[in-house]
């Protein structure tokens, strides 16, 4: 399968719209004005993932956007060879290359990178990541739009190549649709967040930019690390919207991520930013005591490599039909099956990188 925009076309079918590939949307286009933009962020990327990225990123249709390279100082500069793959793909849109000369972190990374934000809506993508099909951004653009939200997130094929393409049976969060307000309201949400912790994964959202800028703003010089769901609850609490787009959005490549490590390193550095976290929220909204709950969780995985089941059952005996939540979760997570997606994309994108991986190399 090549990549060409017109062999590339997301396929859909609305009696099987809950396991199909994105619908497609297309939004009005004004040219020279990016509808979204894209920050691929980069620390000590590998050359390949982060091709890998970027060709899912080139072929996208029906839709205006820019790419921003942010660079959060890593080893060796890798943006030049990016952007020259972008520009050698036929991308015409408009490229903004950031490179810091120290690492900081995340959030800070982002921060930088939103300055340079054109667009009224904003996605996330790290190297090894990629976007569904050629037609995910459109999608997410027209979702945003004809919502309103603030935030919206969609599914994920958990993915490894092992060498070949594996996928897993996961999904995150467990419970997507009461994420869902216009469904089901501001007040699950929050519970489904604050009191389930039914985590939501990051590569999956899109943001409207000035909301994103605001929630990131709140975790500068207190945050390091954990943008995602820090900034899900900063919006929520803050009176934004979510919503769901029910289909999938990403390739993620699981196991890659820092907050997929499994060692006391990360685990501690994830607890301590979630500390942090809620210590800012609680200034904002004292008494709050599913915040200070969380804290509480946050301080209680601190030098511990993540949390096990059983832990986790013992800390939701301290609250009322916490063990009840933890089993109806455990349930979700074991019938989940993955299904409905076409790995001819994701191998299309593999395709299209090993040659330009070797040129690259080689020059």
């Amino acid at each position: 399968m090549s990549l060409s925009k017109d062999m590339m076309t997301c396929q859909s079918d609305a009696s099987e719209s809950d396991e199909r590939s994105c619908s497609t949307v297309s939004p009005s286009l004004n040219p020279g004005f990016p509808q979204i933009s894209v920050v691929v962020c980069l620390y000590n990327p590998d050359l390949k993932k982060a091709l890998l990225t970027l060709a899912s990123i080139v072929c996208q249709v029906n839709v205006d956007y820019e790419v921003i390279l942010a660079d959060d100082g890593s080893r060796e500069d890798l943006t030049g060879a990016l952007k020259k793959y972008l520009l050698e793909s036929g991308f015409e849109g408009h490229v903004e290359v950031l490179r810091g000369d120290l690492n900081q972190g995340t959030v800070k990374n982002i921060a930088n990178a939103l300055e340079y934000v054109r667009a009224p809506f904003v996605k996330l993508i790290s190297p090894g990541d990629c976007l569904y099909c050629d037609t995910t951004l459109a999608t997410i653009v027209g979702h945003l739009e004809k919502t309103g939200a603030d935030l919206a997130f969609g599914k994920a094929v958990y993915y490894s190549l092992s060498p070949e393409v594996e996928v897993f049976d996961i999904s995150r969060p467990s419970f997507p649709e009461k994420y869902d307000m216009e469904r089901f309201g501001r007040a699950v949400a929050l519970d489904n967040i604050l009191t389930n912790w039914d985590l939501v994964l990051g590569v999956t959202m899109s943001f409207r930019t000035s909301s994103f800028k605001s929630a990131i703003g709140s975790l500068v010089g207190h945050v390091k690390y954990v943008e995602d769901n820090t900034s899900l609850v900063s919006i929520m609490m803050k009176g934004g919207t979510t919503s769901l787009i029910d289909c999938f959005v990403v390739w993620y490549e699981y196991g890659s991520g820092v907050s997929t490590r499994r060692d006391s390193k990360w685990s501690t550095a994830i607890a301590c930013d979630y500390r942090e976290f809620w210590d800012v929220m609680l200034s904002l909204y004292p008494g709050d005591r599913r915040i200070e709950r969380r804290k509480r969780m946050a301080q209680f995985q601190i030098g511990r490599k993540g949390v096990s089941t059983f832990r986790r059952a013992v800390w939701e005996l301290t609250h009322p039909f916490g063990l009840l939540r933890l089993a109806r979760t455990i349930v979700a997570r074991c019938r989940y099956k993955c299904t409905g997606y076409d790995k001819s994309y994701i191998n299309a994108y593999l395709e299209s990188v090993d040659e330009r991986v070797c040129r690259v190399i080689g020059e």
